[in-house]
């Protein structure tokens, strides 16, 4: 039965040497993410800002709840419309057939 071998501190410096080096360019890798992330949050408030003259997320959600509002009630007006539609065309085709 051999006993496992205890690593040499240089073999330990290695090993950590290469675990340094990982975290190097795994910073690196996690800061070029956060400069693009950042450059992705300006373009879109300057596009926010000209599309609807704010970039406050707050005021954005409330833009959006109201627009949710509106395109609701415009299809509920536009589902009474064709029913109303729906209906009339119904009672021309009845006389029609009588």
């Amino acid at each position: 039965m051999s006993t496992p071998q205890t690593p040499t501190q240089a073999q330990r410096l290695d090993a950590l040497k290469r675990t340094h080096s990982a975290l190097i360019t795994r910073l690196a890798n996690v800061r070029a993410r956060v400069d693009e992330a950042q450059r992705s949050l300006t373009q879109v408030q300057t596009e926010a800002q000209l599309e609807f003259g704010t970039d406050d997320l707050a005021k954005l959600r409330e833009l959006h709840a109201q627009h949710t509002q509106n395109n609701e009630a415009k299809l509920n007006s536009l589902a009474t419309a064709l029913t109303t539609a729906e209906q009339q065309l119904a009672d021309i085709e009845r006389q029609l057939a009588a």
